[in-house]
């Protein structure tokens, strides 16, 4: 019987993450890294997350230039970032005097897309499977629509 070695991965502490807006393949992946640059400049000056950062926790951005950026996280970091960037929040707003001889519609749900015929429920589908021409954008919305 042979012998089998066996290896530890190495836990890698700190993730550097090195952009090259050169190498990016399209104007959204662009798009999103700025995205990314404001969400960590804008989660800096929240107290919550200098908390974090005292406890361990590393997001930041250390290279910012016409070339790209890079990013050092760690496990912490990222969720740190991944918590504000999916959490929710309530707004409400009050109005003195509603809409006069308007009609309101308001719609919840999973909307069609703007871009594409595509959809996320398969029956809604004009050919019942989805084609390859929109892979790359988003095939449904969902959220809250209000109509005037």
């Amino acid at each position: 019987m042979a012998k089998t070695k066996s290896k530890k991965m190495q836990e890698i502490d700190i993730l550097t993450l090195d952009y090259q807006l050169a190498e990016l393949p399209s104007s959204q992946h662009r798009a999103g890294l700025a995205g990314l640059v404001l969400v960590l400049r804008w989660l800096e000056r929240q107290p919550e997350f200098k908390q974090q950062v005292e406890a361990g926790a590393v997001c930041t951005l250390t290279r910012l230039d016409n070339k790209g950026a890079t990013f050092k996280l760690n496990q912490a970091g990222l969720k740190a970032l991944f918590d504000e960037i999916y959490a929710a929040s309530t707004e409400e707003q009050e109005r003195t005097q509603l809409f006069k001889n308007k009609q309101i519609w308001l719609d919840a749900g999973v909307f069609g897309s703007p871009y594409t015929n595509e959809s996320a429920i398969s029956k809604d589908h004009l050919m019942y499977t989805r084609s390859f021409a929109p892979e790359y954008v988003p095939y449904y919305l969902a959220g809250v629509k209000l109509s005037v």
